[in-house]
C-alpha cells in the first residue's frame, strides 16, 4: 500500500496570510523569518517604479528596477550600459530573396 495523502490543508497562523503550512503552524516565508530572527517582522512591499516608464529613451514599457524595464535592466545588467539590438548577438533581419524558379 502507498502512503495516505493529507486530505485538508491547514494555513498558515500568521495574520493575514493564506499560505499553506510547511512547518510548525507557519508557511514557508514565516517560518524562515521565526527562524531567522526569533519573532514574525511585518513585510513590506517595495513598489517604487509603479506606472512609471522606462527611462531608456524610446520606450514605453512598465519600469521595473532602477527605472527601465525588465529588457533593458538585463541589458545593463549584462553590459553595463544600453545596447543596440546588433551588439547583442542578435542577426539583423535580413529580407527573404524569392525563390527563383
Amino acid at each position: 500500500m502507498g502512503r495516505r495523502r493529507k486530505t485538508w490543508i491547514d494555513y498558515c497562523t500568521a495574520e493575514g496570510c493564506d499560505k499553506p503550512v510547511q512547518a510548525k503552524g507557519l508557511c514557508w516565508k514565516h517560518y524562515q523569518d521565526m527562524r531567522r530572527h526569533g519573532e514574525l517582522r511585518p513585510f513590506t512591499v517595495r513598489v517604487q517604479n509603479e506606472g512609471k516608464e522606462c527611462a531608456a529613451p524610446g520606450c514605453t514599457r512598465e519600469a521595473k528596477a532602477l527605472g527601465y524595464c525588465k529588457r533593458h535592466w538585463n541589458q545593463i545588467n549584462r553590459h553595463g550600459r544600453l545596447t543596440p539590438e546588433r551588439e547583442r548577438g542578435r542577426p539583423a533581419k535580413r529580407a527573404r530573396r524569392p525563390p527563383s524558379g
